[in-house]
């Protein structure tokens, strides 16, 4: 009868800690796999962003004229930073990567080169860059437009992913025990 108390005890134990082990693992994938397409959603939401803007600037250059020529561009720009709460920054740059236009006035009038995905800090904030580039009738590059997503985005919502997926795996470890231990008793 003791051996037996003592094998229940082990067998119980071996059963929440395969349980509590498999279910924090299966949901650390869930979680991260959440977060990557999470993160592939908000860089495709500000790559349309900087398509429809792309666009609208191309239609003016292909008149042969310049972003100076677009009335209200830089309020245009600056309303989408507001609007668009994962945003930090839009950057036009020319040819030469002279900044144009800015929604971060420090900026303006400076050389600029950023990469697709470069990690850049402006005003205090980590942010990815996404670049477009806008080319002239001859498929040359004319200008390029850079938009920065806030790191913090992304981080918030792994955070809050994992402590979610590990509230719901320890609840579910706990009531596995409990069912196991009513099972064995």
């Amino acid at each position: 009868m003791i051996a037996s108390k003592s094998l229940k005890k082990t067998l119980l134990s071996l059963i929440l800690i395969s349980i509590a082990l498999s279910t924090l693992v299966s949901s650390f994938f869930i979680a991260f796999n959440f977060y990557l397409d999470y993160k592939k959603s908000v860089i495709d939401n500000v790559k349309k962003l900087l398509e429809k803007t792309s666009d609208d600037i191309n239609k003016v250059i292909s008149l042969g004229l310049s972003i100076d020529d677009i009335p209200g561009l830089e309020k245009e720009l600056i309303d989408k930073v507001n609007y668009e709460k994962s945003l930090s920054y839009i950057i036009i740059t020319n040819k030469e990567n002279v900044v144009e236009l800015s929604t971060l006035e420090e900026y303006k009038g400076k050389n600029l080169i950023l990469k697709d995905g470069e990690e850049f800090v402006a005003k205090g904030i980590d942010s990815i860059n996404i670049i477009t580039t806008l080319m002239d009738t001859e498929n040359k590059p004319v200008y390029f437009i850079y938009a920065g997503i806030k790191s913090i985005v992304f981080k918030q919502k792994i955070y809050n992913t994992l402590m979610l997926f590990l509230l719901t795996s320890l609840g579910a470890t706990f009531l596995s025990f409990l069912i196991s231990k009513k099972i064995l008793d």
